[in-house]
């Protein structure tokens, strides 16, 4: 997460930002920076993150042509700072832990020769702002999928139904067409039953005439 907010610090501009993770073992983290011109403006500013308050020393100073230190801060969270360096030599900025856990140092350190913008770096506590937010916008997307699993679950459910339902349609229908058919086919087997023995009389009767009018001769 610290990682991520890093880089999009970074991107928001042309800046010179760094940052390290704090190791069990180390005790020191210095950055170095030569100065070639006199009148220069050195500037630099920190910001410890970490799950729970951590702190740290930082000082900026002079190790040539001359030693002599320059600023300071004692176990703090975050600072920052900034002078005029009337004298071109080698800086040192360095960063003494005070925990043994590991946490995040984020800082920038430049000069005004420099081609960048110098930003205050989050604290701890407007990063966990952020980390809410992110957390919140996480959340929302998470509901936002859930729902929209739900809404293809129910539209995949409707659809199931709505084949069924055209399944029966589509059974029920064959099934009438089927017993009208039959209907009809009954109906045309019994007039034809009927209209056949009609038929079958008038010749049993027209045969008993001839018959009868033979017998008379």
């Amino acid at each position: 997460m610290e990682f991520i907010l890093f880089l999009l610090f970074i991107s928001l501009g042309k800046i010179n930002s760094f940052q390290f993770k704090t190791k069990k073992n180390e005790r020191e983290y210095c950055f170095y920076k030569n100065v070639l011109s006199d009148n220069q403006t050195i500037s630099f500013n920190f910001a410890c993150t970490g799950d729970g308050k951590e702190y740290i020393d930082v000082t900026l100073s002079q190790i040539s042509p001359v030693k002599k230190d320059i600023h300071s801060f004692s176990k703090s969270e975050y600072g920052n700072f900034k002078t005029n360096l009337l004298n071109e030599g080698k800086y040192k900025l360095c960063f003494y832990p005070y925990s043994t856990n590991s946490y995040y140092v984020w800082f920038t350190y430049q000069t005004s020769e420099e081609d960048g913008d110098i930003k205050d770096i989050a604290t701890d506590s407007e990063l966990k702002e952020i980390r809410e937010k992110v957390k919140d916008i996480s959340e929302g997307l998470k509901n936002i999928r859930h729902t929209s699993n739900n809404l293809i679950s129910k539209k995949f459910t409707h659809f199931l139904y709505l084949c069924d339902y055209v399944w029966q349609i589509k059974l029920l229908t064959f099934a009438k067409i089927l017993i009208v058919g039959l209907m009809s086919l009954f109906q045309i087997y019994v007039i034809q039953k009927m209209f056949g023995e009609d038929k079958r009389m008038s010749q049993i009767k027209t045969s008993s005439n001839k018959n009868n009018k033979i017998e008379f001769l």
